[in-house]
């Protein structure tokens, strides 16, 4: 806790209050990393700096990606990451709020941070989990008000990328609908998706 709190400077925090997920990510150059998505302390003050995503290459030492001021990482509006995936040799990520849901970034050089990440996911997407299944990337929706989305997309282009739905307004639920996407996990030849409330 050695982090000063702009709003009140008398009291301390951690650079890192938490971590939501890690991944194993093989490397342009073949050598593979773990990387562990960080939670900021930023809801104690939305002045402190924002998340960070730790690299190890021996799973015991670790190191920040750069996130200069000015740069993708660096300017992030978000508390924390999650989501972390593999496709198609790069590494996605959700950069969300306390809650979870946020943009989608992708990099096919993770380790260089900055503006090696790009924004993956269109503008008023709120993604919240990622899998991948079937050769395309799934991604779980949260829409609070028509309810949650799963969508796929082949990751192809440039991003922002084009993403087609699979799953839409809550599964079709009239009452009681769920408006987030929690877990998706590949079984066997399924994606299976869970959901908040009502727990689906």
């Amino acid at each position: 806790a050695d982090l000063p709190v702009p709003s009140d400077p008398a009291r301390r925090t951690a650079r890192d209050i938490g971590f939501r997920g890690m991944l194993v990510f093989s490397e342009p150059d073949g050598a593979e990393a773990l990387y562990a998505s960080g939670v900021s302390a930023r809801t104690l003050d939305p002045l402190l700096p924002p998340p960070r995503l730790l690299r190890s290459v021996d799973g015991v030492a670790f190191e920040a990606v750069p996130a200069a001021p000015g740069t993708t990482l660096g300017e992030l509006d978000a508390v924390g990451f999650r989501g972390l995936t593999a496709f198609k040799d790069r590494l996605f990520a959700v950069a969300g709020n306390l809650y979870g849901d946020g943009v989608l970034l992708v990099s096919a050089q993770p380790s260089a941070g900055n503006d090696a990440f790009r924004v993956a996911s269109p503008a008023g997407m709120r993604v919240y989990e990622t899998a991948v299944f079937n050769g395309a990337l799934y991604v779980g929706v949260r829409d609070p008000v028509h309810g949650y989305a799963v969508l796929k997309t082949d990751a192809t282009g440039h991003p922002p990328y084009s993403f087609t739905p699979v799953v839409r307004d809550g599964g079709g639920r009239r009452w009681l609908r769920s408006h987030n996407v929690l877990s998706m996990h590949a079984f066997g030849d399924a994606l299976f998706v869970g959901t908040e409330f009502p727990a689906e």
